[in-house]
């Protein structure tokens, strides 16, 4: 995989206000033409856990059988052809970056044909609830997010492709609600973090709680599957001690779901 061309940079407006850096670029794949992708870059000053919060959350949800981009890979992207003199205020950091370094890691996902179910069904908060209602993977996704600690699942994490189904998007924090960092002290096995799908969802569903349950039962073997899938290259932007820390929680996580998450839904519906 290589860089191809710089496309644009996104804005606030077309990202739900996203607070990372997102540009789209075009990226060379083995033996396939070049495709488009998005582009996310994390300070790796400030944010150096971002990367492997998306890596770990695309590996995992990938394995239990969500739709999520067809392709992902962190690129080290040239800064020089980022058109850094046009960005958003999001992505100006970067350019303070490009005086000292030549290339940049960036997590990238080949583009999904889906948008925000805002986008598609309109304002209407009444209709977007319905509509995600009827998403036969809303208890196993709300699962997830328990598992992995997601604490960032709004609407714009969510890409509608059709009526009643949902890409999985963003990763980017995890065990965190306030920003993508994560130490080991932040890690639980057991403690309870922010699930906003389950908040959003509340209502909506008919006996979701015991849904969700059995959803992360029926899934904790592919939470370990997808943690083995992850690539050997990612201590690169985390310790070795705390790659092998955060998978240890994950899958406990999973192990301990079916004791945790009825009184985590419980206290939500």
């Amino acid at each position: 995989m290589s860089f191809a061309a710089f496309l644009n940079w996104k804005f606030p407006e077309e990202l739900d206000l996203h607070r990372e850096a997102v540009c789209t670029i075009q990226l060379e794949l083995t033996d396939l033409p070049a495709k488009p992708f998005y582009a996310k870059f994390y300070d790796q000053a400030k944010q150096p856990r971002g990367l492997v919060n998306e890596v770990i959350g695309y590996c995992v949800a990938r394995s239990w059988g969500f739709d999520v981009p067809e392709h992902a890979a962190v690129a080290f992207l040239p800064l020089r052809k980022l058109k850094l003199s046009n960005c958003p205020v999001s992505a100006r950091w970067l350019r303070v970056a490009a005086k000292t370094t030549e290339v940049y890691p960036a997590f990238c996902t080949s583009i999904v044909n889906g948008s925000p179910p805002a986008m598609t069904l309109g304002p209407d908060w009444d209709i977007v609830r319905q509509d995600i209602a009827l998403w036969l993977r809303l208890p196993a996704a709300v699962a997830l997010d328990h598992i992995i600690g997601n604490t960032d699942r709004h609407l714009g994490n969510l890409l509608r492709l059709s009526k009643a189904r949902y890409a999985l998007i963003d990763h980017g924090r995890l065990f965190n609600e306030q920003s993508a960092n994560w130490n080991h002290k932040d890690l639980s096995a057991s403690g309870t973090y922010k699930n906003r799908l389950a908040e959003l969802m509340v209502g909506t569903v008919a006996d979701l709680g015991n849904q969700v349950v059995q959803a992360a039962a029926e899934h904790a073997q592919f939470s370990d599957e997808g943690l083995h899938a992850l690539p050997s290259w990612i201590s690169e932007f985390a310790t070795q001690s705390d790659v092998q820390h955060v998978r240890s929680v994950i899958k406990a996580r999973a192990l301990n779901s079916c004791t945790a998450l009825p009184l985590e839904m419980g206290n939500l519906c």
